[in-house]
């Protein structure tokens, strides 16, 4: 699946890997089919760190897709040629004084771990984003990558063991924007992630 086309509103970034970095809002004009696999496959490397894959992946594909269609968030994705390698999803920050960029999703696939591309993406955000408030949570096995780019634990308890993290500009920074997910929304867009599985055959 390739998505680089000059006809579509994204912003494009060179890393110095030679790899490239697209950023999408839901004004990219992309077709929702090209959006609905493209969250799709960001959330399948997480069937390697969370025992219950399933119901992360029906989760955080809920959760970016319907924050994305809202306008509420961006979608990160590390190209390797016409490979999807890696991606980012960044809720919007809060327009309060308590707000922070919250990265909520952080993926990259196992064949490229351990290659630096997880640490270029992380670099990137943090000079695309600014001197902000960045959060973001962590299963055990990822603490010490995040750690190791700009982030510390906090001592807010989160469930399934999680870890809460910031950077140094977000002390009690806490509020970002995204859209709270129910049991309707669920039954929406769950459908459109085993139809996104189904055409990228990953399933």
């Amino acid at each position: 699946m390739t998505i680089i086309n000059g006809e579509y509103n994204m912003q494009q970034h060179n890393l110095d890997n030679g790899m490239l970095l697209l950023e999408l809002r839901s004004d990219s004009q992309l077709d929702k089919n090209t959006i609905d696999d493209s969250i799709a496959l960001s959330v399948m490397p997480l069937a390697e760190y969370y025992l219950h894959e399933d119901y992360f992946q029906h989760r955080m594909f809920v959760d970016c897709l319907s924050s994305y269609e809202a306008n509420l968030g961006t979608l990160f994705i590390v190209r390797d040629g016409d490979k999807s390698v890696a991606f980012a999803f960044v809720y919007d920050i809060a327009p309060t004084i308590n707000g922070t960029y919250h990265i909520h999703l952080f993926s990259v696939f196992k064949s490229y771990q351990k290659k630096g591309i997880g640490s270029k993406l992380m670099n990137f955000l943090h000079g695309h984003l600014g001197d902000n408030p960045i959060t973001l949570e962590s299963s055990p096995s990822t603490v010490g990558f995040f750690e190791k780019n700009g982030f510390v634990v906090t001592g807010k308890e989160l469930d399934f063991d999680f870890k809460h993290l910031r950077n140094n500009f977000a002390s009690n920074h806490d509020l970002f924007m995204h859209v709270q997910q129910t049991e309707e929304i669920a039954s929406e867009f769950v459908p459109r992630f085993i139809s996104a599985v189904n055409r990228l055959g990953i399933g």
